[in-house]
């Protein structure tokens, strides 16, 4: 059997397989997308593989038009299905952010037709009811905008799914300048049933934000409990652990998570970027970013151009200039569009 017979056999068979499918959307969402992208290319050329593409083409920076032409490619095959119509008024918003003003026009148009079509096929699917919701919340009137209908979006996506409604209402809070009751809402969905590890990782990002590390900490404990092979509550916790200065734990966090999601040392990088910018535990910060830059970074986290850059920052603070341009330079040349590293490094080489 040719290699090219036997791929195509084996995509059929994975394709047919109970679970498989659940399988990859599982791996994007606990952002394993090198994975994901991997099972998905062993999928036959169909829509399922299309709306896969789609989706890890929208968790990765400046792919927006990739995951719509997926999207369209995946609902011109099976119109019918929910999920896909969804997934193509989501992928048209994401493009629509950085697109002209007649394009976003005729985006926004993409977002009523699939997000109608697809709560046509099913009436409680979530991701078009928050679309919706977004669509009201941002457009403006003229294009459909109506903050009170976000409102009363958001209150119907409570009452499918408790969770997703409270996170749902604690995003407008936000936009509305309204602090405290979007904390409020948060906490609601972190003891609401279901599936409250998206609360709890949003609240563990506020408590960071507030450097109230203690509850931070036991929000990314929580966290961690729901989802041990995903990496951002290893990320949370070191960052909680490294804000009360329990380096002990912070390198147990740290060492635990890389055996737990190996394809993913996003963690080190960020306690890391902590310590840089508060110019403490130099040699720790340093160590960490070293184990980082030792990996294939995950698609859609940070670059090798930004770890060489934060290194070098880390090594100039140590008095090591030559080894700190060396790393600039290497951060540049990794990325030529890192403005901020090319003015580390214009800065540096001329001091």
């Amino acid at each position: 059997m040719s290699p090219r017979v036997f791929t195509v056999a084996l995509g059929l068979l994975l394709a047919a397989t109970p679970g498989f499918a659940q399988d990859i959307q599982s791996l994007i969402d606990n952002g394993h997308l090198r994975r994901a992208l991997a099972a998905t290319n062993a999928l036959p050329h169909n829509a399922l593989a299309a709306y896969y593409r789609s989706q890890i083409a929208l968790n990765l920076p400046d792919q927006a038009a990739d995951a719509l032409a997926d999207a369209q490619t995946s609902v011109s095959l099976e119109p019918n299905n929910a999920d896909f119509q969804c997934n193509l008024a989501q992928s048209a918003g994401a493009r629509a952010q950085n697109a002209g003003t007649f394009e976003r026009i005729k985006l926004l148009r993409i977002i009523h037709a699939a997000s109608d079509k697809g709560l046509q096929l099913d009436p409680k699917n979530i991701t078009c009811l928050q679309l919706m919701m977004n669509l009201y919340q941002y457009a403006p009137s003229l294009l459909g905008g109506d903050k009170k209908k976000a409102i009363e979006t958001a209150n119907h996506i409570l009452s499918i799914d408790q969770v997703k409604g409270n996170l749902a209402l604690a995003g407008l809070a936000d936009d509305n300048k309204q602090p405290a009751v979007a904390d409020a809402y948060r906490v609601k969905a972190a003891v609401s049933s279901g599936d409250t590890f998206p609360a709890h990782v949003q609240l563990g990002r506020q408590y960071l934000r507030a450097k109230d590390f203690t509850h931070a900490e036991s929000e990314a404990r929580t966290a961690l409990t729901q989802r041990p092979g995903n990496f951002m509550p290893y990320l949370l916790l070191a960052q909680a652990l490294g804000g009360q200065d329990k380096w002990a734990a912070v390198e147990t966090t740290l060492t635990d998570g890389k055996k737990a999601v190996p394809d993913n040392l996003s963690p080190f990088y960020g306690v890391a970027r902590d310590l840089l910018l508060q110019n403490k535990e130099l040699p720790r910060a340093e160590r960490y970013l070293r184990e980082y830059l030792a990996a294939t970074p995950e698609l859609g986290q940070y670059p090798l151009s930004a770890a060489h850059w934060r290194l070098g920052l880390v090594l100039e603070k140590q008095n090591r200039k030559p080894e700190a341009l060396r790393e600039l330079q290497e951060a540049v040349r990794e990325d030529p569009k890192l403005e901020a590293a090319k003015k580390d490094l214009d800065r540096l080489s001329k001091g």
